[in-house]
């Protein structure tokens, strides 16, 4: 029982994401080919300027998702006290080393 919640732990984030992009890549194909009038056509008859726009969207769409982030990271960070520091690092940081 314990094994398979920490597999799940541990591959969750991954699934999650990568049908997140997939989700977003079909909408942006779904999205282009009706503006074009191609969604009458199989799939396999896609155009390539149809594929190339949903994989742009979604390299944007990630591209924006990794600097918010990135932002987020850099406001949470923690300041780190001087009385939660060790002695041998205090005095490595009033001697300057």
């Amino acid at each position: 029982m314990v094994s398979s919640l920490i597999s799940v732990e541990r591959s969750g984030p991954i699934t999650l994401g990568i049908s997140f992009i997939s989700m977003l890549f079909i909408q942006a194909m779904l999205t282009v080919a009706s503006h074009r009038h191609v969604t009458a056509s199989s799939p396999a008859e896609i155009r390539i300027d149809v594929l190339a726009t949903g994989f742009d969207f979604v390299f944007v769409a990630v591209f924006a998702v990794s600097l918010a982030v990135v932002a987020l990271a850099f406001l949470s960070r923690d300041e780190v006290h001087a009385e939660n520091l060790g002695e041998e690092t205090i005095e490595a940081a009033v001697v300057g080393v």
